[in-house]
Order: C-alpha cells, then sequence, then structure tokens
C-alpha cells in the first residue's frame, strides 16, 4: 500500500480558507475507513463541507463531492494503480 498525499497545506480544498476547517473523507460511507488508511482525505471550510447546502454532503454539493473523487482517484492511480484503485473503492469516478 502506498498511502496517497491529496494536499500539501492545511487549507480549504476550493477556496483556501485556513480557519474554521474540517476533515473531510472523500470516499465515506462503507468506504470512509479506507479513505483514511489510503490518504484520500482533504481540508474543507465548513461552507465547502457540510455546513451550507453547497457544500459536499449539501443537497446542492454533488458537483464539488465528484470533483474530489474524481481527483483522489487520479492521485490514488498515479502512485498506485487503476487495478488497486477498483479494488479498494470498487467505482470507477473518471
Amino acid at each position: 500500500m502506498k498511502k496517497i498525499i491529496l494536499q500539501q497545506n492545511k487549507e480549504c480544498f476550493f477556496c483556501g480558507k485556513t480557519t474554521g476547517l474540517h476533515h473531510h473523507e472523500v470516499f465515506f460511507g462503507n468506504n470512509k475507513q479506507k479513505s483514511i488508511d489510503w490518504g484520500c482525505q482533504v481540508w474543507l471550510c465548513g461552507a465547502h463541507h457540510n455546513l451550507t447546502d453547497k457544500g459536499v454532503h449539501g443537497t446542492h454539493g454533488h458537483d464539488k463531492d465528484l470533483i474530489l473523487k474524481k481527483y483522489a482517484q487520479k492521485v490514488f492511480e498515479e502512485e498506485n494503480s487503476h487495478e488497486e484503485f477498483m479494488k479498494v473503492f470498487k467505482k470507477n469516478y473518471l
């Protein structure tokens, strides 16, 4: 297992805000622990996480959620492989 790093700095992935950050597992639900184990995590400000309907967990945040999943898969596959990604997360987002 080669753990991936999605962010170098502790700032909101979308807006760059550095305060009031939430740690977000890109693949949640049944894959939350796999996200932690593999490093598929980012920092999000509250608005981009779950404090507004436009956050990744909100009713209008699906586009941001998909951006994160695609980015995480791309980085994961650069460090490991597509086959390994599919074995771990079971779904292709690209």
